[in-house]
């Protein structure tokens, strides 16, 4: 009996001594690294050897939205534009293709094919740079009497986060290559600036002014404002949604639904 008390205490402080705050299976007054990662592979020391979460990432998004423009007082000209994206992620590296389908009463067309190859900078805490550059490929029909050439795209992005509040800056520059009968092509850029913040957890909403140079020579910029949210439905699944309504002489608004999977 005195035996089994003595083997019972010896259990019990060996327990109470026993510390693994990491939960890496090497108790800590051995344990060389202490803050290991709880999906990482330990050696004897309590280093990192291996991590098993991947740093390979994954989305696939698909949306539909509805534009309308006012030609005049009692003229709307609408479009319907379903859209596809794909998007691949490998530590601060990206990769997306994207493309879409326009549908209004006068046709029903692809639209272009984007390519863009991203790079994401973290120079101080809590600021974010994002450098990108791509390739519009030609898919969608076009006049007879115009030639689609690849056009070629750069964009700068910048953010910069207080607690939940994010202010961000947008800059892309597309070098217009097309070349045309009817139009006079130019290079287009564009400019975006705006406030988001994360509502909970799971929440998050924007709000952004924009304003985008034209291609064709002779025509007013582009300007909206953008209401743009998005909700993490599960840990993969998310969805996006925005409202753009056009702003001096812009006389087009519209909103769009996306849905995507993240892994």
């Amino acid at each position: 009996m005195r035996l089994k008390w003595l083997l019972v205490l010896l259990v019990s402080i060996s327990l109470f001594s026993y510390e693994d705050n990491d939960l890496d299976g090497v108790d800590d007054s051995i344990d060389e690294c202490l803050d290991t990662p709880f999906m990482d592979i330990v050696d004897r020391s309590g280093c990192s050897v291996k991590s098993l979460i991947s740093p390979h990432h994954f989305d696939i998004i698909v949306g539909l939205s509805l534009a309308t423009s006012e030609i005049n007082a009692t003229t709307n000209f609408s479009t319907t534009t379903t859209s596809f994206q794909a998007d691949y992620f490998y530590k601060n590296y990206s990769a997306t293709l994207s493309s879409s389908y326009n549908d209004s009463k006068t046709s029903s067309e692809m639209g272009n094919t984007k390519v863009a190859f991203g790079y994401e900078l973290l120079p101080f805490e809590n600021i974010v740079i994002d450098v990108a550059a791509g390739a519009i490929l030609p898919t969608s029909p076009s006049d007879t009497n115009t030639t689609d050439n690849i056009d070629y795209t750069f964009s700068l992005s910048f953010s910069y986060a207080i607690a939940d509040t994010t202010l961000f800056a947008n800059y892309a520059f597309v070098a217009v290559e097309d070349v045309s009968d009817y139009f006079e092509y130019q290079n287009s850029s564009s400019f975006s600036l705006g406030l988001g913040n994360k509502i909970t957890k799971d929440s998050y909403l924007s709000l952004s002014y924009s304003t985008t140079q034209s291609r064709y020579k002779g025509e007013d910029n582009y300007e909206d404002v953008t209401l743009y949210g998005k909700y993490l439905l599960t840990e993969s699944w998310f969805m996006m949604g925005s409202y753009f309504y056009g702003v001096g002489s812009t006389n087009e608004s519209g909103f769009g639904m996306r849905l995507g999977y993240y892994w």
